[in-house]
């Protein structure tokens, strides 16, 4: 029988002894005991623990019996740490592009911030016509271009 590789693992018990009685509880299957003396509640217990193994097989579910090394710590179970690990990850990525994307803005703000105040400081006449001089060369190097657009937009 399939049971008989059940009966003698053993779980974690909580004994209990008073003047007049002997309690077991078997946390991991939900098992509680209440007899006269320790022989008698560790047969009951043997005994329960028989019908508890019976039950779930009656029903097809010997998989829901506890392992006894089976540890209930959070980071133990494989698939949540899976789950939070992803988390974690995906958290962090996204953390760092929206810092590089704050960086860049604050980057080109100062940029522009400096352009700003160089437009409304007032410009020595030397660096005026030297930025003058440098435009007309601009503009003489872009006239073909222009020429070449009007010919087109008025065609």
């Amino acid at each position: 029988m399939i049971i008989e590789k059940f009966k003698n693992r053993s779980y974690p018990l909580l004994v209990q002894e008073s003047t007049d009685s002997f309690k077991i509880f078997v946390p991991k299957l939900n098992i509680f005991i209440e007899e006269k003396s320790a022989i008698e509640a560790f047969h009951s217990l043997n005994q329960e623990k028989e019908n508890y193994y019976k039950r779930l097989e009656r029903f097809d579910s010997l998989h829901l019996i506890p392992e006894i090394n089976e540890q209930s710590s959070f980071l133990n179970n494989s698939k949540i740490f899976n789950i939070v690990f992803e988390k974690m990850v995906s958290f962090s990525l996204t953390l760092i592009f929206t810092l590089l994307v704050i960086s860049v803005l604050v980057h080109e703000l100062n940029k522009s911030s400096m352009k700003m105040k160089e437009a409304f400081v007032p410009v020595e006449a030397k660096r005026q016509e030297d930025r003058l001089l440098n435009f007309k060369e601009k503009l003489k190097a872009a006239a073909p271009y222009i020429q070449e657009i009007k010919k087109v937009l008025n065609e």
